[in-house]
């Protein structure tokens, strides 16, 4: 039906259906939505070649209103793979709108949508192949849940963004829940790509992980064939007694070492205390993580060097 032959109640009933999709689906719907509320093909591709909407795929429109965003483009690429994709990553965080939530603050998601689909589909998105987790509907489509879409950033983004999310993410949700999560994924994805990293961060949080990333920096000295430091010396500094990992005399510096990948919220505290009494008090302290000393170790020793007055090794 042409728009010459619409009456005016059409027209309204129309316009109601175009304004109810909008509101609902936050203005990502398909073309057969719109002919369902009485839009003519015709119509829809005057609309489209007026610029008042925006085509993604063969059947996927964005009104042009509408943020050309990650939040967008995520809803649009969903609609394009079908019911059986589920959002997945950063693009389940934009559309849950977490992106302001305390883990998610000032964490960059990136512009391209993700989805999780059992088979291939072609849908301008990062594709991960397995089958979807069920995730809950919001706007039209399915999203994964937080804690899915965050197992997926750990296990699948650049090592240290997913170092640095996962630093966040014990100190935001404690060790015992990201254990507790870590160890349900490992099991759920067998064999999936970045399932040996989520093992990784697993043991991170065992008992034995800070003797462990002690050792390392211990042998990373041995190697760089430094002198005059001694491993695990107890201080007493203002009348506090403080365990320095690593300790220069001569240079008054310390060396301080997280466990393989992250500390609790309660351990983050008392580290910042520990340094601060030790600055205050003529020491300088340098901190290194697992994953610096283990992925960027002639960084490390340079930045020790550097700290001693030996200058930077060439």
């Amino acid at each position: 039906m042409g728009d010459s032959t619409l009456t005016r109640a059409d027209r309204t009933t129309r316009d109601h259906g175009l304004a109810r999709l909008i509101a609902v689906q936050a203005g990502v719907f398909t073309s057969s939505q719109l002919l369902e509320v009485g839009y003519s093909t015709r119509t829809i591709s005057r609309q489209v070649s007026a610029g008042l909407l925006l085509r993604r795929g063969r059947d996927v429109l964005i009104h042009a209103a509408v943020p050309l965003d990650l939040f967008t483009e995520s809803l649009a690429a969903a609609h394009r793979a079908g019911p059986g994709a589920v959002l997945a990553g950063p693009s389940a965080i934009a559309v849950q709108g977490l992106a302001k939530e305390r883990l998610w603050r000032d964490v960059e998601l990136g512009e391209v949508p993700w989805l999780t689909c059992a088979q291939h589909v072609r849908a301008g998105a990062r594709l991960i192949r397995r089958p979807p987790p069920p995730g809950v509907e919001l706007y039209g489509v399915r999203v994964a849940r937080e804690a899915e879409a965050l197992v997926d950033l750990l296990r699948l983004w650049p090592e240290e963004q997913s170092a640095k999310l996962a630093d966040r993410a014990v100190a935001v949700w404690g060790a015992a829940n990201m254990a507790s999560l870590l160890a349900q994924a490992i099991d759920e994805l067998g064999r999936a790509q970045g399932t040996g990293r989520l093992r990784g961060y697993l043991i991170g949080l065992s008992d034995n992980a800070q003797s462990e990333a002690e050792r390392e920096i211990v042998s990373l000295l041995q190697r760089a064939e430094l002198t005059g430091w001694r491993a695990n010396v107890w201080l007493t500094v203002a009348g506090r007694r403080v365990c320095a990992d690593v300790l220069f005399d001569r240079q008054q510096v310390i060396i301080e070492v997280n466990g393989r990948a992250w500390h609790g919220a309660d351990r983050r505290e008392d580290d910042e205390r520990r340094r601060n009494l030790l600055e205050a008090n003529g020491w300088r302290v340098l901190q290194f993580s697992w994953w610096r000393i283990t992925q960027e170790p002639q960084q490390v020793i340079a930045e020790i060097c550097a700290t001693l007055g030996l200058g930077w090794p060439s």
